[in-house]
C-alpha cells in the first residue's frame, strides 16, 4: 500500500542529486526498483496511466537494459491503446523481448512476453498465431512453479477455444485455470474461469449453462470484481440469443456505467452501440458506426458487421430513383 509513496520519495531524491549536480548513481537502482513496485500497484487498481507514467520514470534514469521493466512497458501499451499498439510495431517489439528474456534466463517473463503476444493475435483473430504463441507460453509454465502468470494464459487458451466455439477444449482449459486459481486463491482469475465455463456449456447447448452465467454474474456484482463488466457482457449476448432485447440492453448500459479505469481484463470489444442502432432501425446510424469500427485493426475482421453492412447498403443503393412514384 505504500508503494506510491515509496516511489515517490525515491524519485524525488534521484531528482534532487541531479539538479544539484550530484552523482546520481548511487539513487538510480534504488529509484528504479521502487518506481516498478509502484506501477506494479497501480496496474492492480487498473490505474494504467499511472503505472505508464511510473514506469517512463523508471526507464528514463538509464541504470541499464531491464528487459522484464520493458516487458511491463509493453504490456500497458497494449491495454492502454490495443490499436495503436498493432499499428506501431508492438508485436515486433513483444517478440524481441521474448527472445531476450529467453536468453537471459527469465522463463517466467518470456512465457508472459508469449502469452501477451497471443493476446495480441487474437485481437486482430488470428487464431493460428494465437493458438501456437500460447502453447509456447504454457510449455514454458508447466516446468515452472504455479502462478499468477500461468493461470492468465491457461484463461486466455478456454477464452480462445470458447470464441472458436471449440467447448470441450474450452472447458477443459478453463477447468484448469479454475483449479488452480483456487489453489493460489485468486478471485478474479476464479470469476474469469467460471464466465467462460458457463458460455462455453451455454454454446454447448446445456440447460443449467445460463442460470450458471447469471449466478456468476450476480457473485461479481457481490464481491465487485473487475470481470463484472466481462460477466455482464456475456448475460448481455446471452440474452439476445434468449430474444430477450430489452434485458440484454439494460445489461449493456450496466457494462457501460461501469467505472473500472483502465481495465485490463479478459473483456472483449463489444459493439453495442452498432447493435443499438441495427435494432433500432437507425441504419444511417449504424453503417457509420460499422465504417469507423472496421477502420481499427482490433475490429476489422468482424465478419458479422461487415456483412450485415453490406446488405444494408445495397438496399439503400437499391431504392427507387423517384420514391414518389408508386
Amino acid at each position: 500500500d505504500l508503494a506510491e509513496v515509496l516511489a515517490h520519495h525515491r524519485w524525488a531524491a534521484h531528482e534532487i542529486a541531479r539538479t544539484i549536480g550530484m552523482d546520481t548513481a548511487p539513487y538510480a537502482p534504488a529509484a528504479r526498483d521502487a518506481l516498478h513496485r509502484a506501477a506494479r500497484r497501480a496496474y492492480e487498481l487498473h490505474a494504467l496511466d499511472t503505472a505508464a507514467t511510473l514506469v517512463g520514470r523508471a526507464l528514463a534514469l538509464g541504470v541499464g537494459p531491464d528487459p522484464a521493466l520493458e516487458l511491463f512497458d509493453a504490456e500497458l501499451a497494449f491495454y492502454r491503446d490495443r490499436d495503436a499498439f498493432l499499428v506501431g510495431g508492438g508485436t515486433d517489439t513483444l517478440t524481441r523481448l521474448a527472445e531476450r528474456l529467453t536468453e537471459t534466463g527469465d522463463r517466467t517473463g518470456a512465457a508472459r512476453a508469449w502469452t501477451l503476444l497471443a493476446t495480441a493475435a487474437w485481437s486482430r483473430a488470428d487464431r493460428p498465431t494465437t493458438l501456437h504463441h500460447l502453447d509456447r507460453a504454457i510449455g514454458i509454465y508447466e516446468e515452472l512453479p504455479d502462478s499468477q502468470e500461468k493461470v492468465g494464459a491457461l484463461l486466455e487458451l478456454a477464452r480462445v477455444r470458447m470464441l472458436n466455439a471449440e467447448t470441450d477444449p474450452a472447458c477443459a482449459a478453463a477447468g484448469s485455470a479454475a483449479a488452480l486459481a483456487q489453489r493460489l486463491q485468486l478471485r478474479e482469475a476464479q470469476a474469469n474461469a467460471r464466465i467462460t465455463l458457463a458460455v462455453a456449456r451455454y454454446m454447448a447447448g446445456s440447460a443449467e449453462a445460463f442460470a450458471e452465467l447469471a449466478d456468476v454474474t450476480e457473485h461479481c456484482r457481490v464481491e465487485r470484481l473487475s470481470s463484472r463488466r466481462r460477466a455482464v457482457q456475456n448475460l448481455a449476448w446471452a440474452l439476445q440469443e434468449e430474444g430477450d432485447l430489452a434485458g440484454s440492453a439494460r445489461l449493456v448500459d450496466e457494462q457501460r456505467s461501469l467505472d473500472l479505469g483502465g481495465e485490463h481484463s479478459l473483456a472483449t470489444s463489444f459493439a453495442d452501440q452498432w447493435a443499438r442502432a441495427y435494432y433500432a432501425g437507425e441504419w444511417v446510424s449504424a453503417l457509420a458506426m460499422a465504417a469507423e469500427s472496421t477502420r481499427r485493426p482490433t475490429a476489422e475482421w468482424d465478419l458479422h458487421i461487415v456483412a450485415v453492412s453490406g446488405w444494408m447498403r445495397g438496399l439503400r443503393t437499391a431504392r427507387p430513383a423517384d420514391a414518389s412514384e408508386p
